[in-house]
């Protein structure tokens, strides 16, 4: 993992000098820190690498103009995003990430829920990281909110190998630079599916956001649906997103598994729903579901305001 060196001093004032004017204390030795940074992978692929060109795909996308207001910008507790290529996507995840503009002066941390594409993963991945950089700048990894997270249960891990691979959340960190400049983050990956990393990660989101929701902004990393069938797609990204306007966790939790639904995120979904910190059981769908045919089936895209 690439890091960076520091320089940091400690304070003065140590008890031996107590009360010794400074300029007759010992000066500090200067001691090297080392940071980790968490490194992209997708930039230049599924997304530009250059920020004038992230800025003016923004700026295409609305994203420098004023936030918008209304009730479901002052309500937006978290949102669903997908994470494809931009040209495929991007515009989906800014008509959210627009949305939830109003709510920019009191967000401090945006926690970033992304499924690793990898079937041999298992459990809830946390970061040890100190900074995930991109393009426009690095963003701070909150540690404290990890280890808090990871305190709450046996599912999680602290462990930066599966995102040094992964790209669900990596593409969305631009649009929270952008967005919100001065927030940090908390990457949680989830693998295979299992009902205990959906209870285990509902309840961690209650106990350690719970009572600073209001400052946080949950971001849901995922596409409506995928399938080899266009109907079946469809008929997938529908029942989903009228589960997410229901606010049903459990039903998501239920269908995944059986194939009923296929949205690489919906366990991640069901967690956020069932964690108990959305104050209102209304979410919406910013913009009709797209579906792009790919190599592996058709993929539906679209975005959705969880309150």
């Amino acid at each position: 993992m690439p890091s960076k060196y520091i320089i940091s001093e400690p304070p003065r004032n140590s008890p031996a000098e107590k009360g010794v004017p400074e300029e007759r204390q010992t000066p500090p030795r200067r001691r090297f820190v080392r940071e980790r940074i968490r490194s992209p992978v997708a930039s230049g692929f599924f997304y530009p690498d250059e920020p004038e060109e992230i800025k003016a795909f923004f700026a295409s996308c609305g994203l420098d103009g004023p936030p918008r207001r209304g009730e479901k910008a002052e309500n937006a507790l978290g949102i669903i995003v997908p994470h494809s290529a931009w040209n495929r996507s991007g515009k989906a995840a800014a008509d959210a990430f627009a949305l939830c503009r109003e709510r920019r002066d009191s967000i401090s941390r945006v926690v970033l829920l992304g499924a690793i594409h990898d079937p041999l993963r298992t459990g809830l991945f946390l970061s040890n990281s100190d900074f995930f950089e991109t393009p426009l700048g690095e963003l701070p990894v909150d540690g404290k909110s990890c280890e808090e997270l990871a305190s709450c249960s046996t599912v999680f891990e602290i462990n930066d190998i599966p995102h040094l691979r992964e790209f669900s959340i990596e593409v969305l960190l631009p649009f929270v630079k952008y967005c919100f400049p001065g927030v940090s983050i908390v990457p949680v990956l989830m693998g295979v599916y299992s009902p205990r990393l959906i209870k285990g990660l509902a309840g961690a989101l209650n106990v350690v956001f719970g009572e600073n929701r209001g400052e946080t902004l949950f971001v849901i990393s995922s596409c409506l649906s995928k399938n080899k069938n266009s109907e079946t797609a469809f008929a997938q990204a529908d029942r989903f997103v009228t589960l997410i306007n229901e606010g049903n966790g459990g039903a998501i939790g239920n269908e995944f598994p059986g194939g009923a639904l296929s949205a690489c995120g919906a366990p991640l979904a069901a967690a956020c729903l069932e964690c108990g910190l959305l104050v209102k059981k209304q979410n919406t769908l910013l913009s009709d579901i797209r579906q792009i045919p790919g190599e592996d089936g058709y993929v539906c895209y679209g975005s959705m305001v969880l309150e």
